[in-house]
């Protein structure tokens, strides 16, 4: 079981603790306020009447923190990617990492013009395209406690992650999946597969071993200043290209979640055309269309990491809507025989023409739902 401890702390407390930094400028005392947007840390903005920045508790312990906190100094140092991250404050046990304050909130669906979408691809690709040298601490640990083989740490972003992610899985969420038909270990050995599945692209810019996020989604992208910004960076390691862009496709494309909201292809085309030309490769018409299609085939990956987010949050408190549809999902996106029917749709569009348009235009999730289904 990944060890996971929240320590609640007051907001006062938190005044208290990083009253010492550098950071502040002016005068006034430091008045914290708590955010409630995080399923796992305390978030708090702290200020002084000139100064701004925000904290987080970590739930995470150990390796998991570690990298956390790694990938959050890294990423912070390259500009205009994610926030400068001012300190990591150590008080005993106790940890709190403090990041610069983004002003311009997350993105929004209402945000997703053209512009927007072409900016978010050229933000993914200057992720896959910086420097992976902070991970060698966590990669030489893995391989150390065994964890992961030295050719198995280039999927780390997958093969560490996504474990992580099923021991977390409270006991009686992981029963009452099983009841509705989930088996576990066929979930843990189609992890442990993934570099040998044959229904995943074998070649191409999707497979190159760069930095992944490892949570894309909307509420982890932030404006600041009319520039985007990445934030949160738990499940950041190590992987395949594809392993960010397969929960791209379900978040930002919104391919897992109705089909009506299905961004459209010509919507898909401007994220595809800003990261292919972030990445300094073609963006001819053949090529854009081979990137989507190669897009989608990872989605298998993002049907994991969603079912298992799924099977940790659905019974957590918050939103009544977002639990709902994590108990009507997690059973499906989980279930076996839905993810063999999956793995056969993408054997199928690598074939079949009208396959892999439909591939695109509905999302991995609803074409296999529909087939799955009937």
């Amino acid at each position: 079981m990944t060890d996971v401890g929240v320590a609640r702390l007051h907001r006062d407390e938190v005044a208290h603790l990083l009253k010492g930094l550098p950071c502040w400028s002016g005068g006034g005392a430091l008045e914290a306020t708590s955010c409630n947007e995080t399923e796992w840390h305390q978030i708090f903005i702290v200020r002084n009447e000139t100064s701004k920045v925000v904290a987080s508790i970590p739930s995470w312990r150990g390796l998991d923190l570690e990298s956390k906190i790694l990938a959050s100094e890294a990423l912070g140092a390259v500009d205009q990617l994610g926030p400068r991250h001012v300190a990591t404050h150590r008080s005993g046990e106790m940890i709190v990492l403090v990041d610069e304050f983004l002003e311009g909130g997350t993105l929004s669906v209402d945000d997703l013009t053209s512009t927007t979408l072409q900016d978010v691809g050229r933000l993914y690709a200057r992720l896959h395209r910086s420097d992976v040298g902070w991970f060698n601490p966590i990669r030489q640990q893995l391989m150390e406690s065994q964890l992961l083989t030295a050719a198995e740490c280039d999927w780390a972003g997958c093969l560490w992650l996504l474990p992580r992610l099923q021991r977390l899985v409270p006991e009686k969420n992981a029963e009452q999946l099983a009841a509705e038909g989930i088996d576990w270990h066929f979930v843990a050995e189609e992890i442990r597969a993934l570099p040998s599945n044959d229904a995943l692209p074998r070649k191409g810019v999707t497979t190159s071993t760069v930095c992944v996020h490892g949570d894309a989604h909307l509420g982890n992208i932030m404006w600041h200043r009319g520039q985007l910004r990445l934030i949160d960076f738990d499940m950041t390691a190590v992987g395949p290209a594809g392993a960010d862009l397969a929960y791209l496709v379900l978040m930002l494309f919104r391919c897992g979640f109705s089909p009506d909201a299905v961004a459209s292809v010509e919507a898909q085309r401007c994220f595809a055309e800003g990261y292919l030309l972030g990445m300094a490769l073609d963006a001819s018409e053949q090529a854009l269309e081979d990137f989507l299609f190669d897009m989608h085939r990872w989605a298998y990956i993002g049907l994991l990491q969603m079912g298992l987010l799924c099977a940790v949050l659905m019974n957590n408190k918050g939103d009544p809507r977002k639990r709902q549809l994590m108990h009507e999902r997690g059973p499906v996106l989980l279930h076996p025989k839905f993810l063999s029917k999956a793995k056969e749709v993408l054997r199928l569009a690598v074939t079949e023409k009208m396959v892999r348009e439909r591939l695109i235009k509905e999302g991995l999730f609803f074409v296999t739902l529909s087939q799955w289904l009937s």
